[in-house]
């Protein structure tokens, strides 16, 4: 190459490519592709397997998307459906009173089409609170499915009569869940399933009858969001769009707790293939600095050198995402082939583009991020290396190599966890585990002076290996250290976190809600639950009131942040009162009030409505209650886990303010599957008591859980293939060095014994060194995660730190075996020939 010569790519290609063939760039062309295969295959399956769950959970919706109007829907948003391949079905539901011989109810009566649902299913039961089953019929014209606190309440039976407008219908049914059955203080009504084409005949369609329609849709993600834009471009007064997301609180909770659990699997493997591309590219480097002193020696300039470099790394970044991401997406149906069946449904297409995206975007931070930095240092080799093999080109500076990785290390964990709570807790809790580790290793290596004069040849030496390269031991036990910690991490995960998740839905968890208990009742529905096998109960107030102005502000006037904030203040809120948070809510900011503010008029908002509504601590609430006005600051901000399933309030204020202001009362049970049939004695000696079902929400919680497990255990094969990448990029960054040394003790008659045992003493050591801090660290990010994060109860497994040190030992005294192995087994001067 001339001195005076223009950089040309063709160059750097052909010396890519001659590099290849020598096996030069195996170590960082296999790392990167380990990398990116994990990373898309855990971005294609995360994406496939969260898709199975919000289809699983819109069965709430009985469909994927919702359209809501108080007028009869225009055509062409179905049409527009239909157009685009999706299904759809229509369904009309008013509030209205039926009759029989035995008096009257109000109900929600609900006209489907036979289409009806698109998502979930309806389940009919033998007698009334008896266990649902499934069912594939649909609701005959002329007929009706009546819910069975109907049928408890008028004390009918199949086959009976019941009118319904001008009409009378057979009831032929008995409905016990329905998957768009609401369980909020709304929903109150029972059910009454009709069909459609029936409802003109009942005279229910007049002038001023609260009739709601439905659009339910239903399809494949992306035509169903290009319909989602299309008609939300195009809705009017009175339409809204409604999807999963917006629906029950309990299985929105538990959705977002999935993804998280799956976000953190998928964060865990970038690290470690982050960590692995550390070591192999700072491995390329510095096989390549005789190649750079001599160009320098020929007349290239810097510039030259760094553009050679930098063209080559993005050519092998390039090829070697691209390979990644095809593996990946054959490796992601080898799990869907394996999953599929598992999850008891086939799992639906992935959307290729943010997969794609994402592991071409990781290739590219990881070459920039960890490659960049030695290539800059690599540009400065010195000519003079040529002849004095013991120079290295001066370091850079240390806020470009510092700088670069922790840049590429926080892009990567953005992209991928999605939320910056857990973003924030990854970063800072790997950042203090990399100085505990690096700290760690500083002390042992400055204790290791002392003990190794006291031990055997094979000891002293093995330890002192550690001692006289410090840099390159504390390298590896950072590293390896690091990549174990995360694995351990994702145990952690996999075992004590889901765990706790699975503990905050306990088989006995409540299954059924009590609404409209007057205060004269309690006592009453108490003894009758306690009859039939339900334990004590713990009753809640519940008084209604319209938030109406935010600090002196009319509420109808305020253009909130969201949506919902503009919902919250249409229609009446739920207030109750409590002295002390439950065990399912934690504040987050501001103070819960002492027994001293029992009368003061403060209230405490559960943070999303908070966010929803712009409020914070010290914000003014006024509400009308009974046509009184009561103003009310708020206190403090609480986060509640709603798919506890216990009876939770967006709005608590203390237990004295409300006392002059008429209540009723609300409570959440369990009811042992033998005594649900014995709830129509209550609903018969209390009419005005709701008796609401979740079971089927409560199974739905579940089964997120259980498949969000399922995945986490399934994403942690990629996780651990990337940390045994790790393992292999540590040994091959310092082999060279060690088979030289290896070969010159046997060359000074050093047995074969005496070699491997030199090797397992100084790769053990660090090896349990690296698993003590990982094990450490993993424990305490863990309880981290727990409490801040997953708001999780959380019991550290007492065999994490010990078994850490047992692998990590056991790890690298194989790695060890493995970078001497061909020293024992040939001639010591034909290594050190090769040398």
């Amino acid at each position: 190459m001339s001195g005076s010569g223009d950089f040309r790519p063709g160059l750097a290609l052909r010396w890519l490519a001659r590099e290849w063939r020598a096996g030069e760039l195996l170590v960082l062309a296999t790392a990167l592709v380990i990398a990116v295969t994990a990373i898309s295959a855990v971005g294609f399956f995360t994406d496939r397997v969260s898709a199975a769950m919000e289809r699983r959970a819109a069965e709430v919706l009985a469909a994927d998307s919702l359209l809501r109007s108080r007028d009869p829907l225009p055509p062409h948003f179905r049409e527009e459906a239909e157009r685009r391949g999706l299904n759809t079905a229509e369904v009309a539901t008013l509030p209205t009173v039926v009759a029989s011989d035995t008096g009257t109810q109000l109900v929600d009566l609900r006209a489907v089409e036979a289409a009806y649902p698109l998502r979930g299913e309806l389940r009919i039961s033998e007698q009334a609170f008896g266990p649902g089953q499934v069912t594939r019929d649909r609701v005959e014209p002329g007929t009706v499915w009546a819910d069975a606190r109907l049928l408890a309440s008028l004390d009918l039976s199949p086959g009976e009569s019941l009118e319904i407008g001008e009409r009378t219908f057979e009831v032929r049914r008995i409905l016990a869940d329905l998957p768009d059955q609401g369980i909020g203080f709304a929903d109150v009504a029972p059910a009454v399933l009709m069909a459609k084409s029936d409802l003109d005949s009942t005279g229910l369609l007049r002038p001023g009858s609260r009739i709601s329609w439905r659009l339910l849709v239903a399809g494949e993600r992306g035509p169903l969001r290009e319909w989602q834009h299309w008609a939300g471009e195009r809705l009017e007064s009175g339409q809204r769009l409604q999807d999963v997301s917006e629906s029950r609180q309990e299985i929105g909770a538990a959705i977002d707790r999935a993804e998280r659990f799956l976000g953190l699997a998928a964060l865990v493997s970038v690290m470690v293939a982050a960590v692995a591309v550390a070591l192999s590219a700072r491995e390329w480097a510095r096989r390549r600095l005789d190649a750079v002193a001599i160009m320098k020696t020929l007349g290239s300039r810097q510039g030259q050198v760094l553009g050679l470099l930098l063209t080559q790394m993005l050519v092998l970044g390039l090829l070697a995402a691209t390979a990644g991401v095809v593996l990946g997406w054959l490796a992601q149906w080898g799990l869907v082939a394996t999953l599929g069946n598992l999850l008891g449904e086939s799992l639906p297409a992935a959307e290729p583009g943010a997969a794609v995206a994402m592991g071409l975007g990781t290739a590219l931070i990881l070459m920039l991020g960890f490659a960049l930095p030695p290539l800059m240092r690599l540009r400065r080799t010195p000519p003079a290396r040529v002849l004095r093999r013991e120079l290295a080109p001066p370091a850079p500076s240390a806020w470009l190599i510092y700088g670069t990785a922790i840049t590429a290390i926080a892009a990567l964990i953005m992209s991928q966890a999605r939320d910056p709570m857990l973003s924030a807790a990854v970063l800072i809790g790997g950042g203090a585990t990399l100085l505990l580790l690096m700290a760690g290793g500083l002390v042992l290596i400055a204790g290791l002076r002392r003990v190794g004069g006291h031990m055997g040849s094979a000891w002293r030496q093995g330890l002192g290996n550690l001692v006289r390269y410090p840099g390159r031991s504390l390298a590896m036990m950072t590293a390896f250290g690091l990549g174990l910690m995360v694995l351990a991490l994702l145990t952690t995960v996999r075992g004590d976190l889901l765990d706790g998740w699975r503990a905050t839905v306990p088989d006995d968890a409540p299954n059924h809600f009590l609404i409209n208990i007057q205060p004269d009742e309690r006592e009453g529905v108490a003894e009758i639950l306690e009859d039939i096998g339900v334990p004590s109960t713990r009753f809640d107030a519940l008084v209604r009131g319209r938030l109406i102005a935010i600090n002196d502000r009319d509420a109808d006037g305020i253009d909130f942040p969201s949506e919902r904030g503009s919902r919250f203040v249409q229609r009446d809120a739920n207030l109750s009162w409590a002295s002390e948070p439950q065990a399912d809510n934690r504040v987050v900011a501001g103070q819960w009030w002492n027994e001293e503010q029992h009368d003061q008029a403060l209230v405490s908002l559960e943070e999303e409505i908070a966010e929803a509504l712009g409020v914070g601590i010290g914000d003014r609430l006024r509400y009308r209650i009974g046509g009184e006005e009561i103003e009310l600051t708020v206190s403090n901000l609480r986060s509640v886990r709603w798919d506890s399933f216990n009876t939770n309030f967006f709005v608590l204020v203390p237990p004295d303010l409300l006392d002059e202001f008429s209540a009723t009362w609300i409570t959440s049970v369990y009811v042992p599957a033998e005594a649900r049939p014995e709830l129509r004695h209550l609903v018969r000696a209390y009419p005005s008591v709701t008796v609401i079902d979740v079971d089927s929400i409560l199974q739905q919680v579940r089964d997120i859980i259980d498949r969000a497990s399922l995945a986490v255990e399934y994403v942690f094969l990629f996780t651990l293939l990337a940390g045994l990448t790790v393992l292999f990029a540590a040994v091959q960054a310092s082999r060279d060095q060690r088979r030289f040394e290896s070969a010159l003790v046997r060359a000074l008659g050093g047995r074969r014994r005496h070699v491997l045992a030199t090797v397992a003493t100084e790769f053990g050591v660090a090896g349990a060194l690296a698993g003590l801090l990982a094990g450490v660290g993993a424990s305490v990010a863990g309880w981290q995660l727990a409490v801040r994060v997953f708001e999780l109860e959380y019991q550290p497994a007492l065999t994490l730190v010990p078994g850490s040190m047992l692998v990590g030992m056991l790890l690298l005294m194989s790695a060890g075996w493995v970078a001497t192995r061909r020293v024992v087994t040939r001639s010591p001067m034909l290594v050190l020939r090769e040398e």
